[in-house]
């Protein structure tokens, strides 16, 4: 008997306090100050809250109030059964890898709030490089099984395979079907043809990287670029509505290595990637040398292997003029903040 008195004594305790405390305004109430239409009195119905767990659709609270003709019938609204259900426990429907990369907006419970979920890159990680073989010390060289002997020691890129598992190429670039790609990764968009301007000639040379930015200009002018052969050339862009973009860039030179994949070669890019006319050349970066000496150089990446070197800035064939220094243009957009 103790005991329920004990209870009834402690509830009505709590809800006179709620009742008395003229300073503490419920919003929501039953019985507001100002009345069934008073702001304080405006509330979800159990429709709109099933609605904000299963689709993430919030309309408005009520604003008026109607007496109802008739008690509810079936199937009317749902019940607090099915809300419950809709309402898990833990987050079963957490972002995957591919959603948490590529910023995708997922819906769950998180620090136990509802809402909707930004999904955000790891902080500061760094992607693998793709590199998945060890190589001996010796001989030729070849690829061997990292730590089995002393001539094929641990500790080598193959061996570790650090950084953040790279998206499959098939999830990772977007083909935009507009002459763009869009990757998942970084959320840069490239032209697709990575060798607008041309021409695909051996005997012809690239071009210097004041013609690069010139070029990159023409392509946001124009939606065309100009070969060494003096020929302009259609870039393929139509996703501006079915012109071509206007905010086009030469890429800076750690956005044009986030396109190398270190496990290829001829191009360095991954497998099954959507872009067309890589050539296994060097590519211009908008990147200058920072050292007083080298600020007449910028850095450029090579498609073939993936090397960085900087080079004149008015350099067409390279240093020792020779065919893998040809330098071309390879123009982006976007990116994150």
């Amino acid at each position: 008997m103790r005991n329920k008195v004990t209870v009834g004594i402690t509830i009505g305790f709590v809800v006179g306090i709620l009742f008395s405390a003229g300073a503490i305004v419920l919003a929501g109430t039953l019985d507001p100050a100002g009345g069934p239409t008073a702001s304080t009195s405006q509330m979800y119905t159990l429709q709109q809250l099933y609605e904000q767990l299963t689709t993430g659709s919030t309309g408005e609270k009520m604003e008026t109030f109607t007496e109802p003709e008739a008690g509810p019938g079936t199937g009317t609204m749902v019940t607090l059964d099915e809300i419950m259900a809709a309402a898990p426990s833990v987050q079963t429907n957490a972002a995957t890898q591919d959603e948490v990369v590529s910023g995708s907006v997922v819906w769950g419970l998180s620090e136990a709030d509802w809402g909707l979920i930004e999904g955000t890159r790891p902080y500061l990680s760094v992607s693998k490089t793709g590199q998945a073989t060890c190589y001996a010390t010796t001989g030729d060289y070849d690829p061997c099984v990292c730590g089995s002997t002393e001539w094929c020691p641990e500790g080598q890129d193959g061996d570790w395979q650090r950084g953040l598992e790279p998206i499959p190429p098939a999830s990772r670039f977007t083909d935009n079907g507009d002459g763009t790609v869009t990757d998942n990764m970084t959320g840069l968009i490239w032209l697709q043809n990575a060798h607008c301007a041309g021409p695909n000639n051996e005997t012809y040379p690239g071009m210097n990287w004041f013609d690069a930015l010139a070029n990159v200009a023409r392509l946001n002018a124009t939606g065309r670029m100009r070969g060494t052969d003096g020929a302009l050339r259609g870039c393929g862009d139509t996703s501006n509505g079915g012109s071509h973009q206007t905010d086009w860039r030469l890429p800076n030179v750690r956005e044009l290595l986030s396109l190398v994949d270190y496990s290829r070669y001829a191009p360095c890019l991954p497998d099954d990637h959507p872009f067309d006319n890589v050539w296994p050349r060097w590519y211009w970066s908008s990147t200058t040398h920072s050292q007083a000496l080298f600020w007449t150089e910028a850095w450029f990446v090579s498609m073939h292997g993936g090397r960085v070197q900087h080079i004149g800035k008015n350099a067409v064939w390279g240093a020792d003029e020779i065919d893998e220094f040809k330098l071309y243009v390879w123009p982006v957009r976007g990116g994150q903040e």
